[in-house]
């Protein structure tokens, strides 16, 4: 229990701290600053130009209607990745979800379900595109051996770019929304 408790403390570090969102606030989408707006008034669409995300309504439901808005951008994203890779490299999955996954960027099931975080739309976009290309990579290969690292890099040249992106800035994307 002991050994337990300290575990849960390092692991409590290492979360990464969540940042506010508000008036103002600067988050990641697709690897570049935007300054958040709230708008207020009448509901609208959630508007993105450069450098800025405009979020109208009500300043109380202003971070989930970002994050629903966001949510849609990475699936749109993802399943036009996703269709690319699966078409080059001649295979097939059944449909994709995106989720606010922790620990996983993606995963792709048996079935040839992908889910994805959502939160890849907030990096730039050649790592959202790799990640797409890993996922499809594995309705061929479902493991992480020679031939699947072959497959993802043949298709994507920027596999290892990415992956340092991921590795250097990953935990930093989760303290957004």
């Amino acid at each position: 229990a002991k050994n337990s408790a300290a575990w849960i403390e390092k692991s409590m570090q290492r979360q990464p701290q969540a940042k506010a969102l508000h008036d103002g606030a600067e988050i990641l989408l697709k690897g570049n600053p935007h300054i958040v707006r709230f708008s207020g008034g009448r509901r609208g669409l959630v508007s993105i130009e450069e450098g800025l995300i405009n979020v109208p309504g009500d300043p109380a439901h202003a971070e989930r209607r970002l994050r629903d808005a966001l949510k849609k951008l990475a699936l749109a994203e993802l399943t036009a990745a996703a269709k690319r890779y699966a078409a080059q490299m001649n295979v097939t999955f059944s449909r994709i979800t995106v989720r606010d996954q922790k620990s996983r960027w993606g995963s792709c099931a048996a079935s040839g379900a992908l889910s994805f975080s959502w939160r890849l739309i907030l990096a730039p976009p050649e790592v959202l595109d790799y990640v797409a290309a890993h996922e499809v990579a594995h309705r061929r290969e479902m493991n992480h051996g020679p031939k699947f690292w072959r497959l993802v890099l043949v298709h994507c040249a920027h596999a290892k770019t990415a992956t340092q992106w991921l590795k250097k800035h990953g935990r930093d994307v989760h303290r957004h929304l």
